[in-house]
């Protein structure tokens, strides 16, 4: 009968409009059923008689063996399964790694732990057994995308690093290329700190001109776009980075620097699952630089103008419009753009002419950063079975900046599916939707937030008498804008982008060694953006009009690629794996447009801002096309391993680009790789002990560069 409690209880799960209502009910009740089932009834002796007898036997020839499993480091390891070969009973270890377990002495004792390999120890009527286990070596069994297929990590001879996506997972962040940050080496990952701003990856320093960016491969799909926080990083499955010519150049003119290889989750072999992933993390921007209060820096000032005379040889005394003149400043109780000794009028009072209380010491920096929190949502459904493998994500993103008035917004949907329409037949698809708002600090060099909090006279008060901003506008504070005014008035600009990522794809099994792969896909992205920059009238050389910007682009990236894949082993020694393949790239298929209005009347109120509420004054607008730029190659690979010893790999790829002549249009890149695994070798036996895995390799490769800027109207350039 409880089994029947527990087939009821599956099938209610798996009904899942009526399970989910009834499993709190149901975890009320089967323990009430099976203790009503658990009642005594009554016994045969005869039975009973056997039955005891039974365990008496049992006891009789019972041992109870205790010890200790520790790993390689000899530390105990916690939660190992020991059980008894052929029977039910067993245990685990406790959080130091021992054990006690009743077995018979000519039992036998099998240790098993995830990531460790299995260990059977014959008891033979010992009182203690404590064994070591050993790291299981996996690792290099493992399959990855190595460029249009894939390839056993031992058997790789180019230099290819497999980045481990748990430990990427560790790091929050919006991309996963400020998770890359420091875990591959030859990786450089430049990143700005602002909420949802490029993140720069370079593969071993900067090999090229005009781009220097790597050619992403995702589910097959390759692209140049380096703004990688389009892609959410909780959808990747595995990356791997090709960082040499002798991997890279099966992309031919695109892998000159470096290609990196994502593959994206898929649906498991079982029930369907719904996974929530979630967290929240709080940003503290660090105070890295301790400036000068105001009088300390205004002393410093008074000295550094001495010394000045004292170089030259003059008796010029140390002045300043708000300090005064002579052997030490004097402190005002106001600075004011006329100076601190007045004569003060009402005009002083007008908008023009901040006034403000005199400043021990402004902390800009601290007036323009927060705590800024993160959060991130991941809602997955997944599953598949004998005819479908499928995967729907749905993923929201938003982080604040740990400047003020900046933010950045990512909605992301995905879906992965294939179908096996036959036994050699496949078809499916990858693609990701997404959508990001941000909001980010605006300015470089000098009026960048951050040089602008360092460089601003600590004097100078955030806010003047009449509680606006307070600014430069008093003679002798420097040209700088208050920081915080600039990010506050730009709060409400706003970058918007939606792109569309992924492929559909068919494979057929022309036999049980050919693979036959195609794949089209897509790569679309529609970008918006509007900006009001408004005056700046307590700024020494603020602007003295407004003005509003609108811009909007568009473009298309093609790639159609086509593969034959023959994999075969022969004598279980030789081990050969053949690609050829096509691909076709067209790009630039997109165009822009901009327009700017200036003096607008209410440049606080968003709900004005359209380009046909500004002046006609100065007014200006332009577009352009991205120019049509395609791409035709064709490739082939050969992988070949002897024993898993000796190991070869032979690539070339012929590219035609039409950014090229067309005498020029064509390249050719060619690689040639060997390796050779020492460590399984007879005469290495001796060392597997200690020794895993020992490789040898060497490889030479040619890759190109075919991102020449492509001019938006040829007639107008030189």
């Amino acid at each position: 009968m409880p089994h029947q409690f527990t087939n009821l209880f599956k099938k209610l799960v798996a009904n899942h409009t009526v399970g989910i209502r009834c499993v709190v009910l149901f975890l009320l009740v089967i323990p009430a059923v099976q203790a009503l089932f658990a009642l005594p009834v009554k016994s045969n002796p005869i039975s009973t008689e056997k039955t005891l007898l039974n365990n008496y036997s049992a006891l009789k020839n019972a041992n109870i063996v205790t010890g200790q499993v520790t790993n390689s480091k000899g530390e105990g390891l916690v939660g190992v399964s020991v059980t008894v070969k052929g029977a039910t009973t067993g245990t685990s270890t406790d959080a130091s790694g021992n054990y006690s377990i009743d077995v018979p002495a000519n039992g036998t004792l099998v240790f098993s732990y995830v990531g460790f390999a299995t260990k059977e120890m014959p008891v033979n009527g010992r009182k203690t057994i404590s064994i070591l286990l050993n790291a299981e070596s996996t690792a290099l069994s493992e399959v990855v995308v190595t460029g249009y297929s894939t390839q056993r990590k031992k058997d790789i001879t180019g230099s290819v690093t497999v980045v481990d996506v748990k430990q990427l997972e560790e790091t929050p962040a919006s991309n996963f290329g400020e998770q890359l940050q420091g875990k591959a080496a030859g990786v450089v990952v430049g990143a700005q700190g602002a909420p949802g701003s490029p993140t720069m990856i370079r593969i071993r320093g900067i090999g090229t001109v005009n781009n220097n960016g790597p050619l992403y491969i995702i589910d097959g799909v390759s692209t140049r776009n380096q703004d990688l926080n389009s892609i959410n990083p909780n959808d990747i499955e595995s990356m791997q980075i090709l960082k040499d010519a002798s991997s890279a150049s099966i992309y031919g003119a695109q892998a000159s620097n470096g290609v990196i290889i994502i593959t994206t989750r898929k649906g498991k072999l079982g029930r369907p699952v719904l996974t929530y992933d979630a967290y929240y993390s709080i940003a503290t921007a660090p105070q890295f630089v301790k400036v000068l209060n105001s009088r300390d820096r205004v002393n410093t000032q008074w000295e550094s103008m001495k010394n000045a005379a004292d170089i030259r040889g003059t008796s010029t005394v140390p002045s300043h419009p708000q300090f005064g003149k002579g052997e030490t400043p004097v402190f005002p109780k106001y600075v004011i753009p006329t100076g601190s000794n007045g004569p003060f009028t009402v005009d002083d009072w007008a908008e023009s002419n901040r006034i403000a209380e005199f400043s021990e010491g402004t902390d800009w920096y601290n007036a323009l950063t927060q705590k800024a929190p993160t959060q991130s949502h991941n809602l997955t459904f997944s599953g598949a079975n004998a005819t479908a493998q499928y995967l729907l994500g749905l993923s929201y993103y938003n982080q604040e900046g740990t400047y003020k008035y900046t933010n950045y917004d990512r909605y992301t949907l995905r879906s992965n599916t294939q179908f096996n329409v036959r036994k050699w037949l496949r078809t499916g698809e990858n693609f990701s939707l997404s959508f990001s708002g941000a909001n980010r600090p605006t300015g470089q060099d000098e009026s960048n937030p951050m040089i602008t909090s360092l460089k601003t006279a600590p004097w100078v008060p955030l806010y003047d008498i009449t509680g606006r901003f307070s600014g430069t506008k008093a003679n002798g504070s420097g040209n700088d804008v208050n920081p915080l005014a600039r990010l506050y008035r730009t709060k409400d600009n706003k970058n918007t982008d939606l792109r569309l990522f992924g492929n559909y794809f068919v494979e057929a099994d022309l036999s049980s060694d050919l693979k036959f792969r195609t794949s089209f896909g897509l790569d679309h992205i529609r970008s918006n953006s509007y900006a009001m920059s408004k005056k700046f009238p307590e700024a020494a050389e603020g602007a003295s009009r407004n003005s509003f910007t609108q811009s909007a682009n568009y473009n298309s990236r093609y790639v159609w690629t086509n593969t034959l894949n023959y994999k075969k082993t022969f004598n279980e020694n030789h081990n050969l794996q053949v690609l050829i393949g096509s691909e076709f790239i067209g790009d630039g298929n997109g165009r822009s447009m901009s327009a700017i209005r200036y003096d607008y009347l209410f440049e606080d109120n968003v709900n004005t801002w359209t380009l046909t509420n500004g002046g006609t004054k100065d007014m200006s607008n332009s577009s352009s096309f991205n120019g049509k730029v395609n791409m035709f190659g064709l490739f082939a690979r050969a992988d070949y391993a002897y024993k898993d010893r000796y190991l070869l790999t032979a690539i070339t790829r012929r590219d035609g680009s039409s950014r090229f002549s067309a005498s020029n249009r064509y390249g050719t890149f060619p690689s040639l790789s060997v390796g050779w695994r020492a460590s399984e070798e007879n005469f290495m036996e001796a060392s597997s002990s200690w020794l895993s895995d020992l490789k040898f390799r060497a490889g030479y490769g040619v890759t190109g560069n075919s991102e020449i800027p492509r001019a938006s109207n040829w007639a107008t350039t030189y």
